[in-house]
């Protein structure tokens, strides 16, 4: 007998509250509107529009209780572009139902915490390593990890920065997802293992007697020092080996769900162009060097930015796609980009109103571009 697949699983479980259709027939009547209105009236329109798409056109994280493919861009534009999406149409039909959605956004959380997180030093009860993803402004992939994987969501006071931890359990199926998904933290990943013994003896303690307490600053250190490192001094050929893994596992779609992960942490997304900010050279040239020998869509090139500096010194590098590679990123990558999924909506519908003959085009292409300028202010990253 057959196992169901996660492609089955998702199209009988879950359908689109919008089609893309609809959704341009509600963007024409409100581009007019708009066109007119007011600074403050515009604002509102921008506003109730991203929340319409988060709360109503997408399934709210929070109280929603589909799972993560669902939850992304992929549903909506696989009945548009059903030729576009047939790459990840026919992966999510070779995923397993039942452990597919789980072991799909935990790749995810991989590469957003590859990009946007740190290992932090354990918390109270915890009984594993613990990483930490930091985020700015409004974020549904938060709300669906506190609820789905076990995430603990809290603030941090002094940098007025919303965060969520999550556990690195060794001894469960989504472990591989860990191992196999992360690039420049992959190095300290595996020495984190290596303390996971000590971790555990640390934090299990109740007495706070000196020895623990030197324990505990001694791996906070260790914690310190392995994210400052930040993997420098390691190869781009490296880098491009590590994603082509990805890519040949056994677990298909990996390096799909994984960049994903990567652009909903350090991407910056358009329909025109877009691209991954790195501190580390070296990962932005393997990253380009794979991109091309996987997508077959020609080397993004890498930049470095001449006026952004990292908070180490190191420089600031970009991976940059040109208009034909986002496209290949927003059927391949973006569709799975759970925290930047709005974003990925407004880049698609653009690429349709773009190729349309509708009267006021132009009235619609400028609601869309202030709607994605808004988007990325209320949530960078």
């Amino acid at each position: 007998m057959n196992k169901e697949s996660l492609l089955t699983r998702v199209s009988k479980e879950y359908t689109p509250a919008y089609t893309i259709p609809e959704l341009l027939v509600i963007l024409s009547a409100l581009a007019t509107r708009y066109k007119n209105a007011s600074a403050d009236e515009k604002h509102e329109i921008l506003k109730s529009l991203f929340q319409f798409f988060e709360k109503e056109v997408f399934p709210h994280s929070a109280t929603s209780d589909v799972g993560f493919i669902a939850g992304t861009l992929f549903p909506i534009l696989e009945q548009a572009f059903p030729k576009a999406t047939a790459s990840a149409r026919q992966g999510l039909d070779s995923i397993p139902a039942h452990t597919g959605d789980r072991l799909s956004a935990e790749l995810y959380l991989t590469g957003l915490f590859d990009g946007d997180g740190c290992f932090t030093a354990l918390k109270s009860g915890s009984k594993a390593p613990v990483w930490e993803v930091a985020i700015r402004g409004e974020n549904s992939f938060k709300d669906f990890a506190e609820k789905n994987l076990q995430c603990t969501s809290y603030r941090r006071v002094i940098k007025r920065t919303a965060c969520f931890s999550h556990e690195i359990m060794c001894k469960t199926p989504f472990f591989l997802a860990n191992c196999l998904g992360l690039t420049i933290k992959f190095l300290q990943f595996q020495c984190i293992c290596n303390l996971a013994g000590p971790l555990s003896l640390v934090s299990s303690s109740s007495a706070v007697t000196s020895t623990v307490t030197t324990a505990r600053r001694a791996i906070a250190r260790i914690l310190s020092a392995l994210n400052n490192q930040h993997a420098v001094g390691i190869s781009r050929e490296w880098f491009q080996r590590r994603f082509m893994a990805m890519a040949c596992s056994r677990v298909p779609l990996a390096l799909d769900f994984v960049l994903a992960g990567w652009t909903g942490s350090d991407g910056c997304v358009n329909d025109y162009r877009t691209y991954i900010c790195q501190s580390n050279q070296a990962f932005c040239e393997g990253l380009a060097d794979a991109f091309e020998q996987v997508y077959s869509r020609g080397r993004p090139s890498v930049l470095k930015e001449r006026n952004w500096r990292s908070v180490n010194s190191r420089g600031v590098y970009r991976v940059n796609f040109t208009q034909e590679q986002t496209t290949t990123l927003l059927f391949r990558v973006g569709i799975f980009d759970y925290a930047r999924r709005s974003q990925w909506l407004v880049v698609a519908l653009k690429k349709l109103v773009k190729a349309s003959t509708a009267e006021n085009k132009d009235s619609v292409l400028h609601l869309l571009n202030d709607l994605l300028s808004y988007i990325k202010r209320v949530c960078p990253s």
